[in-house]
């Protein structure tokens, strides 16, 4: 006799691979509204760091943030094969500048770990836990906690 998994271990959710860096991060599919080449990016004065410029999409004014520098991470040689994911904030639309968006994969729960300092260097504000895919380890990132 089988005991069936509990939900708990077999709920998933769909992700957003990215590539910020050398860390591969994963965005919650329900919060992204599209994916962006950052060839409109205009620059924005008196903003924080980490965000580069504003956006016009079909009418919409939004902030682009570079998650490199929201991360604390390097910064890159050449933006110009960048991406920017369009999220779904609530009140409003954010562009987040990546690397690479790499592909949609769908996370299981038990795959999934509590964040944890001795990991990475990453603040726990950031993310949400880490997700074992195969070898690999996927920074899931807390979006809310990046944008605000």
């Amino acid at each position: 006799m089988s005991i069936p998994a509990s939900d708990h271990e077999t709920s998933q959710q769909q992700f957003c691979l990215v590539q910020v860096g050398n860390l591969t991060c994963a965005v919650d599919l329900a919060m992204v509204v599209e994916i962006n080449n950052g060839a409109c990016i205009s620059s924005a004065y008196g903003t924080n760091e980490y965000v580069v410029g504003v956006m016009n999409l079909r009418g919409t004014i939004m902030a682009i943030i570079d998650l490199r520098k929201r991360l604390g991470l390097s910064e890159r040689a050449d933006e110009s094969a960048c991406k920017i994911l369009v999220v779904d904030a609530g009140k409003e639309k954010v562009g987040l500048l990546v690397d690479e968006v790499t592909a949609i994969i769908p996370i299981v729960e038990k795959n999934r770990y509590p964040s944890s300092k001795n990991i990475n260097h990453l603040d726990d504000k950031y993310y949400n836990g880490i997700y074992r895919d195969g070898e690999r380890l996927v920074v899931v990132l807390n979006t809310e906690g990046i944008l605000y």
